[in-house]
């Protein structure tokens, strides 16, 4: 659909519907520049060796303190969200 639209996109493999990747874990990430398809980011696979610090509810109020606490710099934004941003940046600068 993005190289018959034309359409300028990141497309985030196994998310399954999710607007965001993983915490825990890279997917491969692929991007559209104007219909153009580029691999941005191979994914990380096999067996996790090391987890981001991420809160254990997944309630409203304890996800919105985990994501003032990232904005406020007091925690580290997981490697994936963070990846995820900078091809983002670079998709809508394309």
């Amino acid at each position: 659909m993005f190289e018959l639209t034309g359409a300028t996109a990141l497309l985030l493999r196994g998310t399954e519907g999710e607007v965001v990747a993983d915490a825990r874990r890279l997917p491969q990430m692929d991007g559209f520049i104007r219909g153009r398809r580029t691999l941005l980011q191979e994914g990380r696979k096999g067996t996790l060796t090391d987890l981001p610090e991420l809160p254990r509810e997944v309630d409203v109020a304890t996800t919105a303190a985990f994501i003032r606490d990232v904005l406020a710099g007091r925690k580290q934004i997981p490697d994936s969200m963070a990846l995820q941003v900078e091809h983002i940046l670079r998709l809508a600068s394309s």
